[in-house]
């Protein structure tokens, strides 16, 4: 049988890693635009991108 109060732990701890992880991308991110010229945080964003790709194929 489910318990669903450990249910319910697990999906907000995982939801909080989440949350944690994205708002850690957003300051990597800007971070990277603060240290940057625009045309280097273009092609910054543009690798960022295609990284961001190559690791939802290969985890997927």
């Amino acid at each position: 049988m489910i318990d669903s109060n450990n249910l319910t732990k697990d999906i907000i701890f995982h939801f909080d890693l989440y949350k944690k992880e994205q708002i850690e991308d957003e300051l990597y991110l800007m971070q990277n635009q603060n240290a940057l010229n625009q045309t280097s945080y273009d092609k910054f964003l543009e690798l960022e991108t295609v990284v961001e790709d190559l690791d939802e194929e290969v985890f997927r």
